[in-house]
């Protein structure tokens, strides 16, 4: 099993669970966390914390199913990362990130589309799609939003890893915690829905979504825009564990 639910109080926690020390996002991964947010224990609950059970939160895609399941293309097998994202946005109650270790690639925007983070002192946070020929697609408009268009070009661009600290200084985290990121995102989700009623909370979410809206019909067309040889390319290199050899694409080759 690639994801467990439990109930915690009023709280849901979906628990990624499977694929590796570092957890990427699987089709499995991804299948699993879209039925878990139809489950009557995430359906019932007053608040949600997505955490892992692995050694980091989560690296990013998994590239062989990235590949497999045409996620580049405009007509992918099966239900695609975006889709997941888009899924966690939709929920009209609390969705806290947890998160610890590696938060790069895709996990970093999963965590993004989360409504707040709650990391681990020693979270290490990165989207270095770019060196890969792809884009951090549903990133890009978060980013922006919270940081700024400057800081955001920089931080894909360069691809560079952030510290929680530096993140939390940013925005793009809303907590770090010394002890277990898990129980400090219970704890708040605990909070914050003891005090409101899920009207007001569904009317802030609605609201602030609308004002920093995420085109998801663009999204996947950035994506399907993308020069295939380029991201072939990267991919490739990523999985043979070699350089990617880009020279030939700035000449025109």
């Amino acid at each position: 099993m690639s994801v467990s639910v439990a109930s915690e109080g009023h709280v849901a926690v979906i628990k990624m669970t499977g694929d590796g020390r570092h957890n990427p996002l699987s089709v499995a991964v991804v299948t699993a966390m879209l039925e878990a947010f139809e489950s009557a224990d995430v359906s019932g609950a007053r608040a949600v914390v997505i955490c892992s059970a692995a050694k980091s939160f989560c690296a990013g895609a998994n590239i062989p199913d990235l590949l497999e399941a045409n996620w580049m293309s405009r007509n992918p097998k099966g239900p695609t990362p975006e889709d997941l994202f888009a899924r966690i946005e939709a929920h009209d109650r609390p969705v806290i990130a947890a998160v610890h270790g590696n938060v790069i690639g895709g996990g970093f925007e999963l965590a993004l589309t989360a409504d707040l983070v709650v990391a681990a002192a020693d979270s290490r946070f990165a989207l270095p799609e770019t060196g890969l020929g792809v884009i951090p697609n549903t990133a890009l408009p978060r980013l922006a939003a919270m940081v700024g268009m400057r800081r955001a070009m920089e931080i894909v661009m360069t691809r560079r890893l952030l510290t929680a600290a530096e993140c939390h200084t940013l925005g793009l985290v809303t907590a770090i915690t010394e002890e277990s990121p898990r129980d400090a995102a219970i704890a708040q989700a605990d909070a914050i829905v003891s005090g409101a009623p899920p009207g007001a909370i569904a009317a802030v979410k609605r609201e602030l979504r609308r004002l920093c809206a995420t085109d998801w019909a663009q999204v996947r067309s950035n994506l399907a825009a993308l020069p295939q040889n380029e991201w072939r390319e990267g991919l490739s290199a990523f999985v043979e564990k070699r350089p990617p050899d880009y020279d030939g694409f700035w000449s025109g080759s």
